[in-house]
């Protein structure tokens, strides 16, 4: 089985997690009451789908504090904690399993690789332009080389994560201003470390969304509003920067809106499949078949 793969990403309160909660709703009411399962790096926790958590529709698992590496690793392999070990753990109950996120995860490397410099661990063959001590501890920053490692290795699991036995994988990012690698122009797109990868992830995914806050405006009387974005776009808190985003649809669909609100990745799913569909009538009647 292919799992469908889907990259949420925006600024801190977009939605991210609310979406992979209303997702995990579908999830359990489409396949025969399948769950999810949510490794969450961000130190903010799940109590945004904490309902989902307490009905059992989704299994939280909480990766902060664990040895890093061999954690991101893991759990790219579908394993949990078992008395103290990592062991696979992938029922047919499973439909969805969700990665919070790129953003978090790749704060925990960064950071384990800078407490490795601190205690003279020279991983890269660079070392860091700052380190220091005061009384018994000791600190540094991460070296130039940190920073292909950490994406080296994001990209190696995130991928691995994609060919899990599950209906849907999900990851989430935070949102970063970057420029392009090809046309050096600004770009939103999720915040791995650094900047390389800012425009290559979401070409990995079948499908990326971009969500978005509107806030109230009350000079207008216009209700603070949520908004999920198909496809590159243009980016409204930047003029004339390009936020990323992906839709794979044929040529010959029925076209989507640049953007749905109140924003819904279930909602965006069925429009896909919707003009997927009509592409496959206009096809058909093309060629006669």
């Amino acid at each position: 089985m292919s799992a469908t793969t889907l990259l949420l990403y925006g600024d801190s309160g977009d939605g991210k997690t609310a979406q992979v909660g209303a997702l995990a709703e579908h999830v359990y009411n489409t396949l025969g009451k399948k769950t999810t399962r949510l490794y969450c790096a961000d130190p903010g926790g799940w109590a945004t789908v904490q309902p989902y958590v307490t009905l059992g529709v989704i299994e939280p698992i909480d990766c902060t504090g664990l040895p890093p590496w061999e954690m991101l690793d893991a759990i790219t392999k579908g394993k949990v904690r078992r008395e103290g070990k990592w062991v696979v753990d992938l029922p047919p109950t499973l439909g969805m399993i969700a990665y919070e996120g790129y953003t978090g995860l790749a704060d925990l490397l960064m950071q384990s690789l800078a407490k490795d410099a601190a205690n003279n661990k020279n991983i890269g063959g660079q070392a860091p332009a700052v380190k220091f001590t005061q009384g018994e501890a000791s600190f540094a920053s991460n070296s130039p080389a940190h920073y292909g490692i950490v994406q080296g290795q994001l990209t190696t699991c995130s991928q691995e994560s994609f060919r899990l036995p599950v209906d849907y994988v999900v990851w989430t990012a935070t949102a970063r201003r970057a420029a392009d690698n090809d046309t050096t122009a600004t770009i939103l797109g999720p915040q791995i470390v650094g900047k390389a990868l800012t425009s290559e992830v979401p070409r990995w995914f079948n499908y990326t969304f971009r969500l978005m806050a509107i806030p109230p405006d009350e000079l207008t009387k216009r209700a603070g509003v949520h908004r999920l974005y198909f496809s590159d776009h243009t980016d409204m808190t930047l003029q004339g920067a390009k936020g990323l985003g992906n839709d794979r649809l044929p040529l010959d669909a029925d076209g989507l809106p640049p953007f749905i609100e109140p924003a819904s990745v279930v909602r965006a799913l069925t429009l896909i499949q919707e003009g997927s569909r009509s592409a496959e009538g206009k096809i058909r009647l093309r060629m006669g078949l």
